[in-house]
């Protein structure tokens, strides 16, 4: 059974991240906590903020070694809007962008063949291969995290893109990887060659 974390565990290191608007790498993290006397083994740190990014006590950003914690306050207030909606960093970013006068605007050119031809369930945007890398990514790091070999799905997938995924096009493959698994749901698991309990297994570790 898993050690129970309280808050007191937890303290230190949300504490810590307060004071960091611009947020830490987890080897930054691990260093301030030993300056303070605390020391954890990587494992536990991962563990631990984990808990705080699921209870909304920090934001976790980024994927692998430029994963980031971030000072959740700081980060609702860095996405504020002036008509006090808050916008996730991502949305923020799509915004500024669209909110840019045409003169400033990078023009990109698009293939206008494949969206007069495209078929919704019927068309791929992404070559074969990467849509097979893509399922077995997903349902690879499902199945890790599920069976307590790993805690973060996002640094799984970092590593099994690393072998399947030209470099090129490995930022964008994680980032749809990212947004395949926040849609995960017991309607559309199979897709990813996972079982049932496998499905039930991730889903525990992340209630």
């Amino acid at each position: 059974m898993p050690k129970h974390i309280s808050d007191k565990d937890l303290y230190p290191i949300e504490t810590l991240l307060a004071d960091r608007p611009d947020g830490c790498r987890i080897g930054e993290i691990e260093k301030a906590l030993e300056d303070q006397g605390l020391s954890f083994n990587r494992r536990t740190l991962q563990r631990r903020l984990a808990r705080l990014e699921k209870a909304e006590r920090i934001l976790i950003v980024g994927a692998g070694r430029a994963t980031r914690y971030l000072p959740i306050v700081f980060a609702k207030k860095s996405i504020e809007t002036n008509n006090d909606i808050f916008l996730s960093i991502d949305a923020q970013e799509i915004q500024n962008r669209v909110s840019r006068p045409l003169s400033a605007r990078k023009p990109i050119s698009y293939q206008r063949e494949f969206i007069d031809s495209y078929q919704p369930n019927v068309t791929w945007y992404l070559p074969a291969a990467i849509r097979n890398h893509l399922m077995d990514c997903v349902g690879e790091a499902i199945r890790q995290v599920g069976r307590g070999d790993a805690i973060n799905t996002g640094e799984v997938l970092s590593y099994l893109a690393k072998d399947m995924v030209p470099e090129n096009d490995r930022e964008h493959f994680l980032k749809i990887a990212r947004e395949e698994i926040a849609a995960l749901h017991e309607g559309n698991f199979a897709r990813y060659r996972l079982r049932p309990s496998e499905f039930k297994d991730w889903q525990k570790r992340e209630a």
